[in-house]
C-alpha cells in the first residue's frame, strides 16, 4: 500500500474530503505536524512515496534521504520550498492542490 505523508499545518478533521478521497483511493495516510527543517521531513517520510506539503523544506538532502519518495502536492501555490530541478533529476514530481492555501 502506498504510504502519503500529511505534513500541513491543517488538522485531519479540517482536510476530511481530501483525506476521505485519498483512503478511498487506496492510500495508507499519516499525519503529522508541520515540519521545520529538512531533518525533520527526513524522519517525517520514512516509509512514504507521496507527501502533501506545506512550506517546509524539500532540497537534495531531502531527496537524498528520501529514496522511495516520488510524489511531492504542494498544499497551496508556489515552490518555494521544493528544489524543483533536484527533484526532477530524482524522477519526483511536484504538483499543488488547487485551493489547498
Amino acid at each position: 500500500m502506498t504510504t502519503v505523508a500529511i505534513n500541513i499545518s491543517r488538522s485531519e478533521e479540517e482536510v476530511s474530503d481530501m483525506a476521505g478521497q485519498l483512503r478511498e483511493a487506496g492510500l495508507d495516510l499519516r499525519f503529522g505536524a508541520p515540519k521545520k527543517s529538512a531533518s525533520e521531513v527526513i524522519d517525517s517520510l520514512q516509509g512514504c512515496e507521496v507527501v502533501v506539503a506545506g512550506q517546509e523544506p524539500y532540497n537534495t538532502e531531502v531527496f537524498d534521504a528520501c529514496p522511495d519518495l516520488r510524489l511531492i502536492v504542494r498544499f497551496g501555490v508556489g515552490f518555494d520550498a521544493v528544489d524543483v530541478a533536484a527533484a526532477t533529476e530524482r524522477g519526483v514530481l511536484v504538483a499543488t492542490i488547487p485551493g489547498g492555501g
